[in-house]
């Protein structure tokens, strides 16, 4: 006999040994699982095949267990508890009265600038959801469950997930009062190239705000103070240490911080509420989906 046949053996087939030795015939056995006595005599033959032993003695009506049947039972029984149990929580409806972790991930603006504000909404209307908050300027993939809901500033592309466009951001120009005291405040698109700025590494992503606030012929003499960190910069901008692109739903409300030259924005971002298939069967999720996009997009139309 190969291990390998034990190792795809029909779980059912532990499910009749199961019977069989707790209720001690195959009659009772059948009564207690809904199957027919020639089924599981057959069942148990086979398991016999597979395993190469035999399980049971028979005298009558009766199936005696032989000294191997008593060394696998207790694990056969675990297996049998545990797979039942399994198939009762695929088919268990959710709880409404049960926590249910919901994993939001969003950009690390939005989850330090914005999302805090807009929890005591989120508990309110799913009060049974464990938040937990994942910070990511990433795309986490909400397809392998790394997450359960996501905001994007980009276009979701995967058509099996359920996205909703709930707003856009404006990409303002900004500099901290103390800045612009020392440096004076630009006035025209020219002398904003006389400035420090604060800016992304990437050069691609300076160059494409740049063009949309009209400075892309003179992006060679800029004078930048370079980061990747989204907050990082958003730090080094509310310092005093530079110029450069904010979202304006972030800079029009902090009062150190001055809006330059409006007819130069950076452009404008979508943003977007996505989930997995999991928000049609939980209404856990659809709760937290629901209220996070109502609570975003009011808070987007109130800073435009």
């Amino acid at each position: 006999m190969q291990s390998a046949e034990i190792d795809e053996a029909d779980w059912r087939l532990v499910r009749a040994f199961v019977a069989v030795m707790e209720t001690g015939s195959l009659s009772a056995a059948a009564h207690r699982t809904g199957a027919t006595q020639p089924t599981l005599g057959r069942q148990i033959r086979e398991l016999e095949r597979r395993s190469g032993v035999t399980l049971f003695f028979r005298r009558g009506q009766r199936l005696t267990p032989t000294e191997r049947a008593l060394a696998l039972f207790p694990r056969a029984l675990d297996v049998s508890r545990a797979v039942s149990g399994l198939v009762r929580e695929f088919g268990r409806a959710e709880d409404p009265g049960e926590a249910r972790p919901v994993r939001l991930t969003l950009p690390t603006l939005l989850a330090d600038e914005m999302l805090p504000s807009l929890l005591p909404a989120l508990q309110v209307a799913a009060p049974q959801a464990a938040l937990e908050v994942l910070p990511s300027d990433g795309v986490q993939d909400l397809l392998r469950r790394d997450a359960d809901i996501a905001l994007r500033m980009i276009e979701p592309r995967q058509p099996e997930l359920v996205a909703r466009r709930i707003g856009e951001v404006t990409l303002g120009l900004y500099a901290a009062r103390a800045y612009l005291a020392e440096h004076g405040t630009p006035q025209t698109r020219r002398e904003l190239l006389g400035h420090r700025w604060i800016a992304p590494l990437d050069q691609a992503v300076l160059e494409a705000g740049a063009a949309a606030a009209g400075l892309d012929d003179a992006l060679a003499n800029l004078r930048a103070l370079r980061s990747d960190d989204l907050r990082h910069r958003l730090a080094l901008l509310r310092a005093g240490l530079g110029l450069g692109p904010c979202h304006t739903w972030i800079g029009d409300r902090d009062p150190n911080l001055i809006r330059l030259l409006p007819q130069a924005d950076f452009g404008r971002m979508g943003v977007w509420i996505v989930a997995n298939d999991d928000l049609r069967r939980s209404p856990t999720l659809r709760a937290v989906f629901d209220a996070l996009a109502r609570e975003t997009s009011r808070r987007l139309r109130a800073a435009v």
